[in-house]
């Protein structure tokens, strides 16, 4: 298997909004709202953890943030998260670990690998692992927020008889 340097991506983002709270730069994001979630993103590069911070917090996710895999433990370890966001490649420990770890301790909460490493290496691998989806860099505002909304749909069995109502607009 190939391995790829991990390579410094830019990611604009665009968080101006009306006065109605709705997103001026035309992109459609599906109805999503936080609806107060808790989603905690890992990663060593401050200004990737910066970014998603601003995506996930503008439509009103509650965000917390990592700057490695030794941080997100001590955070994991006291306090639920619906949902995580985690760099592929971190010192001490990489994502596919720490998805890893997060299973074993929380089996319903979704790994979301956000890396700059080839799809299809990372789709390959990501049958059978911890982790539930990943996040191709450069990404998309859209991506983002389409990512979330689908992993928290999945965690809160959304759309299945008997399952719980759904927290965020379908």
């Amino acid at each position: 298997m190939d391995k790829h340097p991990k390579m410094k991506r830019t990611v604009a983002v665009s968080s101006q909004r009306q006065e109605s709270g709705a997103f001026t730069n035309g992109a459609d994001f599906d109805g999503v709202e936080g609806g107060g979630a808790r989603i905690l993103i890992v990663d060593d590069d401050r200004s990737m953890l910066e970014v998603l911070s601003a995506i996930l917090s503008t439509v009103g996710f509650s965000v917390s943030v990592a700057g490695g895999s030794k941080e997100a433990i001590s955070l994991l370890v006291g306090e639920p998260f619906d949902l995580v966001f985690t760099d592929l490649n971190m010192p001490y420990m990489d994502g596919w670990s720490l998805a890893s770890f997060i299973k074993d301790r929380s089996p319903d909460t979704p790994v979301v690998l956000v890396t700059g490493e080839l799809e299809a290496d990372v789709r390959g691998k990501l049958k059978g692992s911890c982790a539930d989806n990943a996040l191709f860099k450069p990404f998309s505002m859209t991506e983002v927020l389409r990512t979330a909304n689908q992993m928290l749909e999945k965690r809160w069995n959304i759309g299945v008889p008997g399952g719980p109502e759904a927290p965020l607009p379908v």
